[in-house]
């Protein structure tokens, strides 16, 4: 596959800067994947401007290098500003429902998953120069937020090259001519080029989680301050869990969630251990019902225990009385 890659800004034309420095971190990351893709087989050329050129003649000049270069795919490396948090990629409208949306999805994900931080996923831009004036598939990818302490710590934890190798592992696939390795302690991955992953997550045929001697990672892991669930064939697991008689939600990104979470529009409450609750659930002097399935009551009445409860479209039970269908007084609280 041909692609191009370049790192979105110039010491000219620095972009955003504070906890990171974003020419910094986009050339670092830039240089990374390019040699990853590389690495996997593919043409890959360096569309980034030259180190002099301010705005707006470095973004022309990208522009008119990857589209001089005929490549397939346009990846332009940023790193994102203005308080917020998380990783997100960006695609052209005209690529709505197309590949330039399915990859920016996947490449969003992906570092969502890597660096354990929000995922603001596939959003569409119709304003950029980079998107407007590329004639290829393109996307310019967010890799986080410089202004944000916790982005700052997943950067330098995971490092461009685990960045580097998530963001081609969304675009091509895992890397080629690796191998599982299975050994008396357990199961680990051999690449390619012989190294292994360690203290970290690699996406394959799914997310893997190697603990710090290299081994594929199973049952619960704390990582970052969350709480991930790895099945028995060392995949991460996502959405509803049964484990222990108990159930999880675990989100997206593999999190496991505590508190309220909406679920297919109904509303679930998970205690601090993670595990799903059902009955009566008094929070800050307000009771709500959990039904067996663990979906809240909302806006409407239920029989519980014999005697009727009505409740609200939070999902807090009504008190005082209230008509039944029947016309008599309903019994609440």
């Amino acid at each position: 596959m041909k692609i191009t890659v370049n790192g979105g800004h110039t010491p000219t034309s620095p972009g955003a800067r504070k906890y990171l420095d974003e020419v910094k971190c986009d050339r670092a990351v830039k240089d990374a994947l390019i040699a990853e893709l590389r690495a996997r087989g593919h043409t890959v050329t360096d569309c980034t401007a030259d180190d002099r050129m301010p705005y707006p003649e470095e973004l022309d000049a990208q522009v008119a290098r990857a589209n001089a270069s005929g490549a397939e795919l346009g990846i332009s490396i940023h790193l994102n500003a203005g308080g917020g948090t998380g990783c997100e990629a960006l695609y052209h409208p005209a690529s709505a429902g197309g590949e330039g949306e399915r990859v920016a999805a996947r490449i969003s994900s992906a570092l969502a998953s890597l660096m354990r931080i929000p995922n603001r996923g596939a959003k569409q831009r119709g304003d950029l120069g980079w998107l407007n004036g590329t004639d290829m598939t393109a996307v310019l990818v967010e890799v986080c937020f410089v202004d944000h302490r916790a982005d700052e710590a997943a950067y330098n934890r995971v490092g461009p090259a685990a960045i580097a190798r998530a963001i081609a592992d969304a675009v091509v696939g895992g890397a080629s001519g690796g191998e599982w390795v299975k050994d008396s302690k357990g199961w680990w991955y051999r690449r390619s080029d012989g190294s292994w992953p360690a203290g970290e997550w690699l996406l394959l045929d799914a997310w893997y989680r190697f603990d710090d001697d290299g081994y594929a990672a199973t049952g619960w892991r704390e990582v970052g301050g969350k709480w991930y669930l790895l099945g028995d064939d060392c995949r991460m697991l996502t959405g509803w869990q049964l484990v222990g008689g108990k159930w999880y939600y675990l989100d997206d990104s593999g999190a496991m969630a505590t508190g309220w979470r909406k679920v297919d529009g109904k509303w679930y409450w998970l205690d601090g251990s993670g595990a799903m609750q059902t009955g009566w659930l008094k929070l800050g002097g307000t009771w709500y019902w959990l039904d067996d399935s663990g979906a809240m009551a909302e806006s409407t009445c239920r029989s519980i225990g014999g005697k009727w409860y009505a409740f609200g479209a939070s999902g807090a039970m009504i008190s005082g009385e209230v008509p039944t269908a029947e016309g008599g007084d309903m019994v609440l609280g």
